[in-house]
C-alpha cells in the first residue's frame, strides 16, 4: 500500500519536477530528467531512492 502511494505521488510530481528544481535554483537538463523517469519506470525499485532524494531536497529547502 505504501509503495502504491509513493508511485501515485511521484506520478503527480512528474509535471512539476522541472519547475520545482528551477525555482530552487538548480538547473537540470530536461532530457536527462526524462531519461531518469524512463529509467525509474523500468526499475520500480528505484522509486524508493528517487522518493527519498526528493524528500531530502525539499526538507533542506
Amino acid at each position: 500500500p505504501i509503495f502504491d502511494v509513493k508511485i501515485i505521488v511521484l506520478e503527480a510530481l512528474k509535471p512539476l519536477t522541472t519547475r520545482s528544481f528551477t525555482n530552487s535554483g538548480l538547473t537540470i537538463n530536461t532530457n536527462r530528467l526524462m531519461f531518469l523517469w524512463g529509467y525509474v519506470d523500468r526499475c520500480p525499485s528505484l522509486l524508493y531512492d528517487v522518493y527519498d532524494l526528493f524528500i531530502s531536497t525539499t526538507t533542506y529547502r
